[in-house]
């Protein structure tokens, strides 16, 4: 999944729980949960260090831009449980963080390092349309939004 709707469920995990290391935990469990869900993705094509095409770069800061507005959009709605739910969305996001080292630094791409990220690449299902995996991502971003701000 992308990673503003990553971040949404972070934020929406951290906002019900209201405990910092709790909501950083929960919302990394949820990425793989997530993950797991069909959805539309950048086009990996494998989880070998230093394979990013340009494609991948303008989705990557797209979506970064997007998660950014839709941080400024619900942060007053978190605040009474802001820390948690900021921790919470940075759990949501942690995992991709982690995998994402191996373009920066190729020579960490080994041992379990390299385990976590080919079992990161392998959960997520490659031939989802784009348009049922974007809608699944579309229905877990409403969801996570409603459940902040009602």
């Amino acid at each position: 999944m992308l990673a503003t709707v990553h971040a949404l469920t972070g934020f929406a995990i951290g906002a019900s729980l209201n405990n910092v290391p709790i909501s950083f935990a929960v919302g990394f469990a949820s990425h793989f949960i997530l993950d797991a869900i069909p959805h539309y993705d950048t086009p990996v094509k494998s989880s070998e260090p230093n394979t990013i095409s340009p494609t991948q770069i303008w989705v990557i800061l797209f979506d970064q831009l997007i998660m950014l507005g839709m941080t400024f959009f619900i942060v007053p709605y978190l605040w009474p449980a802001l820390l948690s739910s900021l921790i919470g969305a940075l759990g949501a996001i942690a995992p991709d963080i982690i995998s994402s080292m191996r373009l920066f630094f190729p020579e960490l791409n080994i041992g379990l390092y390299r385990r976590f990220n080919q079992w990161h690449f392998d959960i997520q299902p490659r031939d989802t349309a784009p348009l049922i995996g974007s809608l699944t991502q579309l229905v877990v971003v409403i969801i996570s939004v409603l459940y902040i701000i009602l």
